[in-house]
């Protein structure tokens, strides 16, 4: 799929990036699905008007290659018996670690932890990083919907010093 890939990369608007591509295989033919990342929205998102975009030059440049260099790319597949789905990668993505985290630091996000022989589902923010005898923590808080901190103000705020083998899974967390 390193053909797929290039052809993608080469559709990408200014300031977007891949979040992820696949191709499989549906019905007689095949379904290419790709979520894009806006870099530049506070929560990757991108519009309508960025996955059209994208998809013209993707579908342009996917066929011309089908047309002439076929290599890398399944044998069977041709510009009649594929599908194209661009979306966002979502307000609720869920992200790489450790990358993401210095991204979306002043971001809620849903993480999914081990402490202590139990796992644990925090709504936090992420705050930094620490060493400590040699190992790397991550740093969280717990976030009070709406953004307030009466919570805090209280005494009752938590925070969670987490190595990253310790973190099962972090999605951006949308507060409405």
């Amino acid at each position: 799929m390193d053909v797929l890939d290039e052809i993608a990369a080469e559709a990408l608007l200014p300031g977007t990036e891949i979040y992820s591509i696949r191709l499989r295989k549906a019905g007689g033919g095949y379904h290419i699905e790709v979520e894009l990342d806006d870099l530049n929205h506070p929560t990757g998102s991108v519009n309508l008007e960025q996955c059209e975009a994208f998809s013209r030059t993707l579908i342009e440049g996917l066929d011309a290659a089908l047309e002439s260099d076929r290599e890398g790319l399944p044998a069977d597949l041709n510009a009649e018996n594929y599908s194209l789905e661009v979306a966002s990668a979502g307000a609720e993505r869920q992200l790489r670690l450790p990358g993401d985290l210095e991204r979306f630091m002043a971001s809620p996000m849903k993480l999914q932890f081990e402490q202590e022989g139990t796992v644990h589902t925090e709504i936090v923010e992420f705050t930094g990083k620490e060493e400590r005898e040699g190992q790397e923590l991550l740093l969280f808080r717990s976030y009070k919907a709406g953004g307030s901190r009466k919570k805090a103000a209280r005494g009752k705020e938590k925070t969670y010093a987490l190595g990253l083998q310790q973190i099962r899974k972090a999605n951006l967390y949308l507060d409405m």
